[in-house]
């Protein structure tokens, strides 16, 4: 077995002033005023027997971007693609792109965060020690389902900010349940494990929260590592289509996100016992650009959305401009938002899929929201015994649904800025791209 040498770095990014909150839309009108839990940027470190390193982070924010990558690779002269980040998609946390950000938010950005990334890898880096590497994988049960729905009469509807006039009757596809383990054993040090898991992390509530919290991973994070004495990692999984199943409660607690996690976390300390060793391997890294399609399907709306988000943005009344919308064939604002959007780009738009394999466990860093049913294809056709699907990675390029998805329309549909067949495609990018780098 090749020798393999691993280090792990886990450093508090949470906001000591307060900040603007983004993943509900309307950042402007939702600041933090309180500290459920904190935030944490976990950081490996991998380096094969050969020399090849790949830094690969989760952080506790909603989108990772391209220029937390470029901040790491300058500091630790590792060269980009080496250096993978994804978000663990709390929507609980600040808004991630500094261009966009207001004042104090950018202090956060360039300050705290960029100082926790680079402080993060230098200890992950510091950290190498040989491992052996396990892993397992469990299927949850009543942890989380497919936000678009059946109604009773045969109709599909997605999350739509409003009130339903029919009947919840089922799901459009059931939601993948599997629970995956890696766990890395390092003689004298903490065990590594890390968990991949697909829903949206969003147990904490929804726009009228103002609490800074790492959702079900944080929760999962901190009975895992109290009761494994573990070094632990999170890495949201395919999300775009899956909620918690707490959103079912007609309330909402702050405890919620701690239930929750705490039930993944059992799941995982009962299959403690279960790992089986896999080749710790090289490390190796692939990436692949491409040009997308860009959907300008309803460009000519352009009118009636700006009119919409204007008034949105001033009074922060998402219900009754939500109301506007639907008179004029829109589902909602955020729809009205991602035509203006859209209009801002050209024909197509980049996106970078970048892969990273160690030994027989390969890291999928998706740039976007994926649909459960895309990213179980990737599973079941990369040639790895495990496959770890690590969304909202690197440069986050928006919601990208499922064929079926697409053909029922829903938010996850309105948001996505790209044209139908898109998750497909990338899903046979990604195979592609797997299957060439494991010959």
């Amino acid at each position: 077995m090749s020798k393999l040498s691993v280090g792990y770095a886990k450093v508090d990014i949470t906001p000591r002033e307060s900040v603007h909150l983004t993943g509900y839309g309307n950042d402007a009108l939702r600041c933090s005023d309180n500290v459920l839990d904190p935030l944490y940027a976990t950081c490996l470190a991998f380096t094969d027997e050969e020399g090849s390193t790949a830094l690969v982070y989760t952080i506790d924010i909603l989108y990772a971007c391209s220029w937390m990558r470029e901040a790491v690779s300058e500091a630790t002269g590792l060269p980009v693609e080496r250096v993978q980040i994804s978000a663990t998609h709390t929507h609980a946390g600040p808004s991630t792109w500094p261009m966009r950000a207001q004042a104090n938010n950018r202090e956060y950005l360039l300050g705290t965060l960029r100082a926790g990334l680079i402080e993060a890898a230098n200890k992950a880096l510091a950290d190498r020690k040989t491992a052996d590497m396990y892993i397992t994988d469990v299927h949850t049960v009543g942890l989380n389902y497919v936000r678009h729905y059946l109604m009773e009469d045969g109709t599909y509807s997605g999350p739509n900010f409003g009130s339903w006039d029919k009947a919840i009757v089922g799901h459009e596809t059931q939601a993948d349940n599997q629970l995956q383990l890696v766990k890395f054993v390092r003689e004298g040090k903490k065990d590594i494990i890390i968990a991949n898991f697909g829903v949206h992390q969003t147990s904490t509530g929804g726009m009228d929260k103002h609490d800074i919290s790492a959702d079900c991973a944080g929760a999962m994070r901190a009975k895992m590592e109290r009761e494994l004495n573990c070094c632990f990692a999170y890495f949201t999984g395919a999300a775009g289509n899956i909620a918690p199943i707490s959103k079912i409660k007609a309330e909402l607690s702050l405890a919620d996100h701690v239930d929750h996690g705490r039930a993944l976390a059992s799941y995982a300390i009962r299959a403690n016992d279960s790992y089986k060793p896999v080749e710790t391997g090289h490390v190796r890294i692939k990436s692949l650009q491409l040009d997308i399609d860009v959907n300008h399907s309803l460009d000519h709306m352009e009118e009636i959305a700006k009119s919409i988000v204007d008034v949105w943005k001033k009074t922060g009344n998402r219900a009754e401009c939500n109301k506007v919308c639907w008179r004029h064939g829109l589902n909602s604002v955020y729809h009205a938002e991602s035509v203006l959007d859209k209009l801002a780009l050209g024909k197509t738009l980049d996106i970078q899929l970048n892969v990273v394999s160690v030994g027989d466990v390969a890291f999928v860093m998706m740039p976007y929201e994926v649909f459960d049913t895309n990213a179980m294809f990737i599973k079941q056709n990369a040639p790895y015994k495990m496959s770890i699907i690590a969304t909202c990675a690197n440069d986050v390029r928006s919601y990208i649904p499922s064929a079926i998805g697409f053909a029922h329309g829903g938010y996850s549909v309105d948001r996505c800025r790209f044209v139908p067949g898109t998750g497909e495609r990338l899903a046979d990018e990604f195979v592609a791209m797997l299957q060439e780098l494991h010959e």
